[in-house]
């Protein structure tokens, strides 16, 4: 794998960076998910980001 750019100038328009991964609560899961609020299901993305 070759190293992360020095610069932005460096990467090209289309050039793909991945940072971080978190799992989310994406998805049907067979509505599982469905009596989630938005607020609720947006609360335990960020979680996610935060321990990524």
């Amino acid at each position: 794998m070759a190293p992360a750019a020095a610069t932005s100038s460096e990467l090209k328009p289309r050039d793909v960076c991945i940072v971080g991964v978190a799992r989310t609560p994406m998805g049907g899961f067979l509505g599982t998910l469905s009596s989630l609020s938005a607020i609720k299901l947006g609360s335990i993305a960020i979680e996610g980001l935060n321990t990524a």
